[in-house]
């Protein structure tokens, strides 16, 4: 048996990625590793602290003049130009002290934490709350972020559900319309009017955050498993710490694809970047989201109509019409399996 002490600080950081990648007990890490049970407890102390230092490095909050390329992607998300990712919560398995249950008990009757998250829609993490009792709604989570150090930039904006409701800098959907994704594939028949359209292209640029969500529990199990060996202070410690180490692997990966890049491509990205930056400044007011709603709704479907009307003179209708889906360019696509369905906790309000 080895101490903690003694060994390299590469065998330190493996047995913590293998215990938060695998979920599994200090017990297990220490049997795989032969390591003594205290050694590994030592080791996850130690490399919590270092690790959770990558949360404040790279979970950070957008600056004022932040813009989202990901808008420009392609005509249907065009007039969200200003969204700058997608908020929501996800429940978390929680080990608490009996006395303290009654108020982490979610909806689905599990005992949870509700981590709030703001998620860019490259896939990163701008903003996360952990700790929340899972009792909590998403409304009130949103209020208590706000609250403390959670800022949205001017003239820019979140997508989120219903359940958040209308609030300066987020957009929600229409209530009693088509919204999920799901809903559309079922479904034959394209848009009928401005709110389904808008519902439509607002679902595809918010299934990002659940997306991650579900990529990120599946990269990291230890938040899928309520293991009792930590107290309430680690839970949620775990819960950054992944959260900046998973920032730091896309950071990378972006990276690499940026080497790789002329001069012609940067230049490109940020001639675009620019573009989307112009136009927000200029046309977007966040404050009064039931105005900006209704305005990207209009905007929406005036040009969706008009190209409809072309479609139907060339007698390309009926095929549109046919497959809806695919006129609309879905982005779920081939990421739809890492939905995180399982606590996608929407609080349907009536708005």
């Amino acid at each position: 048996m080895h101490t903690s002490q003694r060994l390299p600080i590469e065998t330190k950081i493996l047995v913590f990625l293998y215990v938060i990648g695998q979920g599994t007990t200090q017990r297990m890490a220490a049997y795989f590793f032969r390591l003594s049970q205290q050694s590994v407890s030592n080791i996850m102390a130690e490399a919590l602290e270092g690790f959770s230092c990558l949360f404040d490095a790279f979970v950070t909050l957008p600056e004022p003049e932040f813009v989202c390329p990901e808008t420009s992607k392609s005509a249907s998300t065009r007039p969200f130009h200003g969204c700058i990712g997608a908020i929501d919560g996800t429940h978390i398995k929680a080990f608490v002290p009996l006395a303290e249950q009654r108020r982490y008990y979610d909806r689905k009757g599990n005992i949870s934490q509700n981590v709030l998250c703001a998620v860019r829609l490259d896939g990163t993490f701008s903003y996360v709350l952990a700790g929340t009792e899972g009792s909590v709604n998403n409304a009130s989570l949103l209020q208590v972020a706000l609250q403390k150090s959670f800022k949205i930039p001017s003239r820019r904006f979140y997508v989120v559900d219903t359940g958040f409701g209308s609030e300066a800098g987020v957009l929600v959907p229409f209530v009693g319309v088509r919204y999920h994704l799901q809903e559309w594939k079922k479904g034959k028949n394209a848009p009928q009017n401005a709110y389904e359209l808008f519902n439509l292209r607002h679902s595809s640029l918010r299934i990002i955050v659940e997306q991650v969500f579900g990529l990120l529990k599946r990269k990291f199990r230890i938040l899928r498993s309520a293991v009792p060996e930590y107290s309430e202070d680690v839970q949620r410690a775990l819960v950054y710490a992944t959260a900046g180490l998973w920032n730091f692997i896309k950071m990378i990966e972006k990276e690499e694809i940026e080497l790789d890049e002329d001069k012609e491509t940067r230049q490109e990205r940020e001639d675009l970047l620019k573009e989307i930056r112009d136009f927000t400044n200029t046309n977007v007011n966040a404050t009064n989201s039931r105005a900006l709603r209704l305005k990207i709704a209009e905007s929406e479907w005036q040009e969706y109509s008009a190209l409809r009307l072309a479609r139907a003179a060339a007698g390309l209708l009926e095929s549109d019409s046919s497959n809806s889906n695919d006129s609309e360019h879905l982005n779920d696509g081939d990421d739809e399996e890492f939905v995180d369905n399982d606590d996608n906790n929407d609080d349907e309000e009536e708005e």
